[in-house]
């Protein structure tokens, strides 16, 4: 009798658990001047699985993120093509709400530190177009100069690396 009553407890609270993990979602949260901060809330799929580097990148990118005056996130639309010379070109789509020009350009040169740090990837890198969709920024960072993008200078010196990048008919 012991025993039944120890399994059904056991049986309900694992019912409870997952019942807890199906209705949740996971958010990281990261340490910033004594508080967690949650990056935001990208639509779309995680690609943090995809190849060449870039998946892991972004993941590295999130304490860096969550530091910004106004953090971002990256996940959902991205496309990759590579061109004759063999150089990647990446668009990565940012979700950032609140973020003006310059916490755009803040976001994506935090992003490209990452890539420009990154073995195998920082040489392959031919540009990199990031579309706030939030607030309907497009900037582009073409050619993609890894040399200055993994330096250690301030991320308002960044952000002329950056151009707009007006969406083609």
């Amino acid at each position: 009798m012991r025993r039944s009553l120890i399994a059904a407890a056991a049986v309900a609270v694992a019912g409870l658990g997952i019942t807890a993990c199906g209705t949740g979602t996971t958010v990281t949260k990261y340490p910033v001047s004594g508080t967690l901060v949650a990056l935001p809330q990208c639509a779309g799929d995680d690609f943090i699985v995809f190849n060449d580097g870039v998946g892991p990148a972004i993941k590295r990118a999130g304490q860096s993120l969550a530091e910004l005056a106004r953090p971002v996130n990256f996940s959902g639309a991205f496309s990759a093509e590579e061109s004759a010379t063999g150089r990647l070109g990446l668009t990565i789509e940012m979700c950032g709400p609140g973020a003006d020009q310059d916490a755009t350009r803040d976001g994506a040169s935090t992003l490209a530190r990452t890539f420009a740090r990154t073995e195998g990837l920082k040489d392959k890198l031919g540009s990199l177009l990031i579309i706030n969709s939030d607030k309907g920024i497009r900037i582009v960072a073409s050619p993609f100069d890894a040399q200055r993008f993994g330096s250690d200078a301030p991320l308002t010196d960044l952000r002329a690396l950056w151009r707009d990048s007006p969406k083609e008919n």
